[in-house]
Order: C-alpha cells, then structure tokens, then sequence
C-alpha cells in the first residue's frame, strides 16, 4: 500500500467514524440543554397518566419538553427522552427524567431515573441501545450503565466518585469513572 493509499485510508476512517459518531450524538440528553421542545401529545398524554401514579403527581399537571431518540439504532428517532418543563421534580443538581420508547405509535415508558444527562451508546442489549447518566457536582461524579432487560432499563453497572477523598482521587486520576 502506498502512502498516499494509506493516508487516504486514515482520512476516509476518520471521517466516517466522526459522521456515525456526530448522527449519534444528538440522541444525548441534557436537563439543561437548549435544544429541548414540547413534547408530542401522544407522548405527553402516557407521562401524564404514569406520573399521576407516582409520588411526583403534582407535575402531570405541567408540561413536558425532551427530544426524539433513537432507542434501537434504526436511524428513526421514534422515542423519547423527557422532562417537565417547568422544573417540577428538580432537586438541586438533577431532574426527574423519562424514557419512552415506540411502539408501534404507542408509548410506554421504560426508564423513571433522576440524573443529569442520558448518553445513548452504540452497544445494544436486547433490541435496545445502552445508556451511560453521567452526574456531577463540585464534590462528587457518579456515572451509570443502563442496559434494557426487554421490558424497561435497568441499572448493570454504577461508580461513584468522591471528589474531596485524595484516596479516591488516585484511583480517578482524571475525576472520570469510565464505565462501559
């Protein structure tokens, strides 16, 4: 292989690997993010009714913003990542977030967490790609894998940082968890 085959080769890989990795990166969900809209009212409709049934009834009054997903990496954003648009199930640094997945143009919701951010991952299990919840403060960072049992998320792997332990900072050199 000539040089300018191989750098070609390296050109044509990167770039290929940031298109997949940039189509991927607007499923991740911030509770701060800007880019969250009301969401539709067949999805609204569903967390009303879940919500009435937990002990966070009062915000199924309110409305929900989130984005369209794409749980099971078809390339359809037919999901929803949510939360409530007014604040409602906040604590201090996290919110209430819901995960609703299509389908067949029903919803239902297969993840009730708080947290801060919802990142979609490229590996799957059973039908349904995995998500990491990254959290942090100014003292502490936790980071979450999720992985969906075939009927909702559940929660296979979590690390919690305390970020004012020097013990716990050699460990976690880079304050990260790293969990996949």
């Amino acid at each position: 292989m000539t040089k300018l085959s191989y750098l070609s080769l390296i050109v044509m890989s990167f770039l290929v690997s940031t298109a997949f990795h940039q189509a991927h990166a607007n499923d991740d969900f911030g509770i701060e993010d800007e880019n969250l809209f009301a969401v539709p009212p067949a999805v609204a409709t569903v967390l009303r009714a879940y919500v009435r049934q937990t002990d966070y009834k009062d915000c199924a009054q309110g409305e929900f913003i989130g984005i369209a997903v794409d749980l099971q990496g078809s390339g359809r954003k037919l999901d929803w990542i949510a939360k409530t648009a007014n604040g409602c199930a906040w604590g201090v640094a996290t919110a209430k977030i819901w995960i609703l997945k299509n389908e067949k143009g029903r919803y239902r919701v297969v993840l009730d967490i708080g947290g801060q951010a919802v990142i979609l991952s490229n590996s799957m299990t059973h039908g349904l790609r995995d998500i990491t919840m990254p959290s942090g403060t100014a003292g502490h960072y936790s980071d979450t894998l999720l992985k969906f049992d075939g009927s909702s998320y559940k929660i296979f792997k979590s690390c919690s940082i305390d970020l004012q332990n020097p013990e716990v900072i050699k460990k976690h050199p880079d304050s990260q968890c790293h969990i996949k």
